[in-house]
């Protein structure tokens, strides 16, 4: 069962909830707080995104890469990444 209990620090006075076992590998970089979607509500969704490396640019052909891609690498066209909720610390 998936323990998370511990908080990446983003931008904006923002946190990111992750998977302890995840925790070491993603906390090497800095992330950044992006609004993806504001509700009717004025509520705000976030992504959570780094900037990549010049050799991850050459490499990956992209400037930044979000949370998510970095947890479940790229995925095909036919699969999509799934949320339990859109929780943000603050």
């Amino acid at each position: 069962m998936m323990k998370m209990s511990k908080k990446i620090t983003l931008t904006h006075g923002l946190q990111a909830l992750v998977d302890d076992d995840d925790f070491d590998y993603l906390n090497q970089w800095k992330w950044y707080a992006e609004t993806s979607y504001t509700r009717k509500d004025g509520t705000k969704l976030y992504y959570a995104y780094r900037w990549l490396s010049s050799m991850e640019q050459e490499k990956e052909d992209r400037r930044s890469k979000t949370m998510q891609q970095e947890i479940m690498g790229d995925l095909g066209s036919n699969e999509v990444v799934g949320f339990i909720n859109h929780m943000v610390w603050i």
